[in-house]
């Protein structure tokens, strides 16, 4: 595997209180493939999370194979976030520790 270490996603608020399957995980876990659902029918979708799911790995920005797992690398929060009530963040931590991207998304715009 790649030099990073962990990948977690945090959906915040009513993100996190919809069903687990909703578009809204997929949506967050085909984020980090850098796959663009709008272009995939569904079905390919589905193979892309059950291989990701099954195999627990996944090819972060279609490049790099990382360890991971949707059951624990996925968090639900219910609190709201300080400048928006839903969000959604991602995390990718290296092998040494280093946090190299720590982002949110609100409404698919990044803040930092």
């Amino acid at each position: 595997m790649g030099l990073a270490k962990a990948i977690e996603v945090d959906f915040y608020a009513f993100l996190s209180v919809t069903d687990k399957r909703h578009a809204t995980v997929l949506t967050g876990i085909l984020r980090l493939t850098n796959e663009n659902h709008k272009r995939r029918a569904i079905g390919e979708i589905c193979e892309i999370i059950a291989f990701i799911t099954n195999q627990k790995v996944l090819q972060l920005d279609g490049v790099h194979l990382v360890k991971f797992n949707p059951k624990t690398q996925i968090n639900f929060h219910c609190n709201f976030l300080p400048f928006h009530p839903n969000g959604i963040c991602f995390k990718i931590t290296l092998n040494d520790g280093k946090v190299v991207l720590k982002l949110t998304l609100i409404n698919s715009k990044v803040v930092l």
